[in-house]
């Protein structure tokens, strides 16, 4: 009989999250050396949040929901898509296309939504009472991307801000 490695998740998650982080401080390293012209702080910001955050939040959510609901672990397709949603995102940062970016992010929040739904259906026992706050994190976080994936010129500049805070923040 083989073994089988099980990998986890967070593993794969933890990792890219840390490159990102590297990359999220690098940024402002390249810009001190004059390696790079242009200041770095929304690529820093959307490398942190977008890229070391995501990252994390997905490596915990996609290993621990099935744990605790005692539901099936995290399949290879969905690793597969998950970290191919999170490093076209990361690309998306590099070359600029910050609209493609949050359309990305939506497409991540809805893929775990889809993710921790069926582990819900298929659960042995019931979340934890701190589970309830998944679903208003993931309106802010879909609320949020669907404002910022379209032009700045779409809405106001208070609309604008609402819709970064509830992704940052949500």
């Amino acid at each position: 009989m083989k073994n089988k490695i099980q990998i986890e998740p967070y593993q794969i998650f933890f990792l890219s999250g840390l490159l990102i982080s590297v990359l999220g401080v690098g940024v402002w390293i390249l810009f001190a050396l004059g390696w790079i012209q242009v200041y770095p702080l929304r690529s820093h910001g959307f490398l942190m949040i977008m890229g070391f955050l995501f990252a994390y939040i997905n490596g915990f959510l996609m290993t621990a929901v099935p744990k605790m609901l005692q539901a099936s672990a995290a399949k290879p397709f969905e690793l597969i898509i998950g970290l191919s949603l999170f490093w076209i995102q990361v690309v998306s940062i590099f070359t600029s296309q910050i609209h493609f970016n949050f359309a990305l992010a939506l497409l991540q929040i809805l893929f775990l939504m889809y993710f921790i739904s069926r582990r819900f259906l298929e659960r042995k026992i019931q979340p934890p009472k701190s589970f309830l706050f998944l679903p208003f994190g993931f309106f802010c976080a879909v609320l949020g991307s669907l404002i910022l994936a379209f032009p700045e010129s779409t809405f106001s500049v208070e609309i604008s801000a609402l819709g970064r805070n509830l992704v940052y923040q949500g």
